[in-house]
């Protein structure tokens, strides 16, 4: 990616100033995105584990904001799967009411 997305097609002014241009509706509000402690570096090594105490916090808080569905997206998940596989089945064992989970590397994103 080059970056053009939001600067393709600009005035000149506007070209060299882009934080003049109109930024996208974020799909998701901030307040619905969370974040749970892991890492898994870029050749899929885990440096620090999943906390599975944080991800069920996480879901408490989603499900009582009356979320439905949920993406899944961590770094370095298409090297190493496993911590996005594991937060998917802590969703499904604790988030009945969600209707739709959704891991980075079921989409073609990658």
């Amino acid at each position: 990616m080059r970056g053009t997305g939001r600067t393709a097609g600009l005035e000149l002014d506007l070209l060299f100033h882009p934080q003049a241009t109109k930024k996208p509706v974020p799909l998701v509000p901030r307040r619905l995105r969370v974040g749970v402690t892991e890492r898994i570096d870029y050749r899929g090594r885990v440096v620090d584990a999943l906390r599975e105490d944080e991800v069920r916090e996480c879901i408490a808080y989603l499900e009582a904001q009356g979320v439905e569905a949920v993406a899944i997206c961590l770094l370095f998940s298409f090297v190493n799967p496993a911590h996005e596989h594991r937060v998917k089945e802590i969703l499904q064992e604790e988030f009945a009411a969600a209707s739709r989970y959704n891991l980075a590397l079921d989409t073609d994103a990658f």
